[in-house]
């Protein structure tokens, strides 16, 4: 386990924590407490990319199936003991389970994406990644074209300009595109292939 998460008292004798988990992508192992507290290590590694719901059903299926769980101090406290493949996000042992559950489906779905803007953030709101991220673009021109393309504006031209003026009117996408970031309405960060991850400031 992480040394930074949990550090076990030698004389516990545990359940699954000292394996590797066999799950892909973001995990937590969840343990129960009032186990620890009486000498047992006693959890499971769980896919964390999944809604807080499921998570805390695992979590109440771990806790029956404890040792301790037909004794008088059945478990009911537990905590997130370990984690991995969170990239640099740290998920503390009392963490919010939406929280932990927002971190792993961004991580699973936006890759690298979430783990920059994290890193650029410092956040821990999953939420505003969400509201802030504008999608991977070849540039800030394509993004400032793509804007163009959903709002209809090459449209707007042709239906209010003159035929005649019309091949001399044009939008400048790529001082658009430019300007926006200069101005503070958009940043980003360039991507391992050379692209841009875009994000509204």
């Amino acid at each position: 386990m992480s040394e930074h998460q949990y550090e076990k008292k030698p004389e516990i004798k545990g359940n699954g924590a000292e394996r590797e988990p066999e799950l892909i992508g973001p995990n937590i192992w969840v343990g129960s407490l009032t186990d620890h507290n009486n000498g047992v290590l006693h959890g499971e590694w769980m896919d964390a990319a999944r809604s807080e719901h499921e998570l805390l059903a695992d979590i109440h299926r771990m806790l029956k199936a404890s040792p301790l769980a037909e004794t008088d101090v059945a478990p009911e406290e537990w905590g997130i003991f370990d984690y991995q493949n969170f990239g640099p996000i740290r998920i503390g042992e009392h963490e919010d389970l939406y929280v932990v559950s927002e971190h792993a489906r961004c991580l699973v779905k936006h890759g690298l994406a979430y783990v920059t803007w994290y890193e650029i953030n410092g956040t821990a709101n999953p939420d505003d990644f969400v509201d802030a991220y504008l999608g991977e673009h070849a540039s800030t021109t394509a993004y400032a074209e793509s804007l163009g393309e959903e709002f209809g504006w090459n449209d707007q031209i042709t239906e209010e300009v003159s035929s005649s003026l019309g091949p001399y009117v044009y939008i400048d996408y790529e001082r658009l595109g430019r300007d926006m970031e200069i101005g503070g309405d958009i940043y980003t960060s360039e991507t391992p292939t050379g692209t841009l991850w875009i994000f509204r400031s």
